[in-house]
């Protein structure tokens, strides 16, 4: 068997040819006729007892010959992959182009291949995430949150400043009449809360009880949307239409001028905050005594000390989230083209749909249980699925890419140790292609580690004061893990710690808000 494989004017595809000999494919005619034999029924022979002339007369020798060349691609496309380092996606288009009832056989093979992207710009990738370290500020700030379970509001004749608690009647009036259905009240809100929208807020600081606030609300992007329908419908009326509406403009616009602002579909709104009352916060005296009622603690040196260390814990947990999420999230931006073959997305949402049938069942879980529980639909999680599914694949090519930029390498003996650690994972691998395109599947997945870890150290992380973050101050397990490595000799690579050995892993668990 011979093969070759040559570029096509089709986007991610190749063009793959095998060639066999007649004499090669003797043995899978012969094949061909004992498996069918064992399974024809032949009036009076036993199965498989029939001789060969009745066989091929009983089934013609062009099926016999097709059958062959099926078998003999089944043993060859893998061999011809793999000679000619082609990474297929999907199931080739196949056309028999000579041989087909004798001699030599060609076939032509119509592959689609993984595509290859490009991440220019991923080793100056900067993330910006929130100061993980805590100040005494910080901790005043929460202390005061804790003591307001005790304080008192205290109405007060001072302008609204940030912090207090403001009550108000709103009411809104759209082309001078009162909405009733929207407007609200005896409305209480805390400024800086975000608890009603931040156009109130901005409108009442610095104002007192009794004053009376108008806001008109920035037109939004309903009014846009309008516009644009406006137009498409414009563009799609037919000329004659076009230059009646044009005859009659002047006619339009005067009677819109003197046509009453009701008409209007959007309508003028406008809000009227009336202000009734302003109260601030009280806070007891930070002692002891106040530690020991709002806290398990005794002193407030204790309760001071608990919380610096919970929001410590809790910063660090975030912030360890927060810079791989951006990570990933700035690679994929890079990626060009960033439109992906269908092939790979089916196979990757008929992977995740898979994983998710499973995670169910070990729960006890039905699918039709977890909507109700979930107050979701199946149209909702097949927009999730598909959108973890899309997200990836991204990913999975944008760390091909890494590892072929920084030419990274992958040793013989790490992908024996990769292979070990995951034996019995699988079935039994027979064949030695198989073997050989387990090996080269580990050796991309091991391609990929490294190309996260690279990511990971070439990276430059800031806080949001624009301070520099060193990764051991928010992940120093990962930051020894990566200093480890560079400290080994070429070759040497121990199977990677689990927060780094799965970059796909990684991408699922990167929500920074979990």
């Amino acid at each position: 068997m011979r093969s070759s494989a040559q570029n096509t004017d089709e986007k991610n595809k190749v063009q793959l040819t095998i060639d066999i000999r007649e004499d090669e494919l003797t043995h899978f005619v012969d094949q061909a006729i004992r498996n069918i034999g064992r399974q024809a029924r032949i009036p009076g022979f036993r199965p498989g007892k029939a001789p060969r002339k009745v066989l091929e007369a009983r089934i013609g020798q062009k099926a016999l010959r097709q059958q062959a060349i099926d078998d003999a691609m089944e043993a060859y496309y893998k061999r011809a992959l793999l000679d000619n380092g082609v990474d297929a996606i999907a199931a080739p288009g196949m056309e028999i182009v000579a041989g087909e009832e004798s001699g030599d056989v060609q076939v032509l093979l119509a592959v689609e291949v993984r595509p290859v992207v490009s991440v220019d710009g991923y080793d100056s990738i900067e993330i910006e995430i929130e100061r993980h370290n805590v100040t005494d500020s910080d901790v005043d700030d929460y202390l005061n949150v804790l003591a307001e379970q005790v304080g008192q509001l205290k109405e007060v004749e001072r302008p609204i400043e940030q912090g207090d608690t403001v009550t108000a009647d709103l009411a809104v009036f759209i082309n001078g009449v009162e909405d009733e259905s929207e407007s609200v009240r005896d409305l209480t809100f805390r400024i800086g809360r975000d608890q009603v929208d931040p156009e109130i807020e901005d409108a009442v600081l610095g104002k007192v009880a009794g004053d009376v606030v108008e806001i008109t609300p920035e037109e939004d992007s309903v009014e846009e949307d309008s516009v644009e329908e406006d137009s498409v419908e414009e563009d799609s009326v037919e000329e004659d239409s076009v230059e009646e509406d044009s005859v009659e403009e002047d006619s339009v616009e005067e009677d819109s001028e003197n046509s009453d602002p009701k008409d209007d579909a959007l309508g003028q709104v406008v809000m009227k905050v009336s202000i009734k009352s302003v109260k601030e916060m009280e806070l007891p005296e930070l002692t002891d005594e106040l530690a020991a009622e709002i806290s398990e603690f005794e002193t407030l040196s204790e309760l001071r000390d608990d919380i610096r260390s919970e929001l410590s814990k809790t910063r660090l947990a975030r912030a360890r989230t927060m810079y791989r999420s951006i990570l990933i999230d700035s690679l994929l931006e890079l990626v060009e083209p960033n439109d992906i073959p269908q092939a790979l997305l089916r196979s990757e949402v008929d992977s995740q749909l898979h994983r998710f049938s499973h995670q169910l069942e070990s729960q006890g879980l039905s699918l039709r249980r977890y909507f109700e529980l979930t107050n979701q639909s199946e149209e909702d999680l097949l927009i999730e699925i598909y959108g973890a599914a899309n997200r990836n694949i991204l990913f999975d090519l944008a760390l091909r890419a890494v590892a072929y930029a920084d030419a990274l390498e992958v040793e013989e003996d790490e992908i024996d140790e990769y292979l070990k650690k995951r034996e019995g994972r699988g079935a039994e691998l027979q064949s030695e292609e198989d073997r050989e395109l387990e090996r080269l599947d580990a050796r991309a997945e091991l391609l990929k580690e490294k190309a996260f870890k690279a990511l990971l150290q070439k990276a430059t992380i800031k806080n949001t004061d624009g301070e520099v973050v060193d990764l051991s101050e928010i992940d120093p397990e990962t930051a020894r893990e990566l200093s480890n490595e560079e400290e080994k000799p070429q070759g040497e690579s121990d199977a990677i710690d689990d927060s780094l050995s799965n970059p796909t892993e990684v991408l699922h668990d990167s929500d920074p808000n979990s």
